[in-house]
């Protein structure tokens, strides 16, 4: 039987300086590959829903529109190599949970009260959702990933090293010098916990209180990072411990792989950096691509069941939240009529 596949998390060039590939493109490109369907979950909007499903309905691709909302981001420094922020994946379940993610979002702009970024608040978006959303655990900065490597959410993960996981040049260093104090095993480094943690199982916990049990699944993503072994055994453990679908996904954030090189240049763009002084904070190569149904099952079978069976458990979850074949969604409002004379 062929493997099926709906990528659930995906950054279009909506994301800014960091989705690389327009919306279009990603529904062209999922259409080729044979994806079941498709989400896009650009940062903290819906800007480019409807150049997506415009293209979607084109080539008769379903779609499932959704945003990655960032919870406690605050003010962006100028130059940070890497945003800080803790990251809740939202997928919208049809025309409800549309307009319940559009209004959630439009309150967290208001609440600001001038230009800059969204302000969330956790219980708030849970009583908005109305039952109408999917939640994802998200990447590295969602807050169950978060509280697997440190020892609470809302903070900077940290290696069992001590060193902070999202700063992969301090890691760089401490390995580069056996004296520093920093390193006590430099085999931790990057290595995430065997089982997963009390605070992570709390993390998921407070998710599913608030936005209900048939609501969250536990996402697992291969960027072929040393640690992603140790992590994604622990979240197929953590799911399996709450009864709570495993899903996989890309993490997408460009089209194809030859765009690699343009994305590593946008996000030394965004961090005011040259590319030397970015690499460490690089994926090692072009992981961020779409990949098809086979590609997919075949990555994730190496991390055993769980992992294998997560691949169809998101062609099922694409469908259970999509909006049908060929599109759906918001279209582009007619251009005007010239006035009659």
């Amino acid at each position: 039987m062929a493997a099926e596949y709906a990528e659930l998390h995906a950054h279009s060039a909506f994301s800014f300086l960091d989705g690389c590939s327009q919306p279009a493109e990603l529904a062209y490109r999922a259409a080729e590959l044979g994806l079941g369907a498709m989400a896009i979950t650009d940062h903290d909007g819906l800007y480019g829903v409807v150049q997506f499903a415009d293209a979607a309905r084109e080539v008769g691709l379903p779609t499932v529109f959704g945003a990655e909302l960032t919870l406690d981001g605050g003010e962006e420094a100028p130059g940070a190599p890497d945003p800080p922020g803790t990251h809740l994946l939202v997928l919208a379940r049809g025309p409800e949970g549309y307009k319940r993610l559009s209004r959630a979002i439009a309150q967290a702009y208001l609440a600001v009260g001038e230009k800059g970024p969204p302000r969330y608040d956790l219980e708030a978006l849970g009583a908005a959702s109305g039952g109408e959303w999917l939640i994802l655990t998200g990447c590295r900065k969602g807050a169950v990933r978060r509280a697997l490597a440190g020892p609470s959410a809302g903070v900077p993960a940290e290696s069992a090293a001590g060193v902070p996981a999202d700063d992969p040049p301090a890691v760089r260093r401490a390995l580069a010098d056996p004296s520093s104090d920093a390193l006590a095993d430099p085999s931790a480094v990057g290595r995430a916990p065997a089982r997963p943690s009390r605070s992570a199982a709390k993390e998921l916990d407070r998710l599913v209180a608030l936005f209900g049990r048939d609501n969250v699944a536990v996402e697992i993503t291969d960027w072929a990072a040393p640690e992603d072994p140790a992590v994604i055994a622990a979240l197929a453990e953590l799911a399996q411990a709450q009864g709570l679908p495993l899903v996989a996904t890309g993490n997408v954030h460009y089209a194809r792989t030859s765009q690699f090189a343009t994305a590593s240049a946008m996000s030394a763009v965004r961090g005011r950096r040259s590319l030397a002084e970015m690499d460490g904070y690089l994926p090692p190569g072009p992981v961020a691509a779409l990949r098809s149904p086979a590609q997919m099952a075949a990555r994730m079978a190496r991390h055993g069941p769980a992992a294998a069976t997560a691949v169809g458990a998101a062609a099922g979850r694409g469908g259970g939240v999509g909006r049908g074949r060929g599109g759906g969604g918001p279209r582009r409002a007619p251009p005007p009529r010239p006035a009659r004379p």
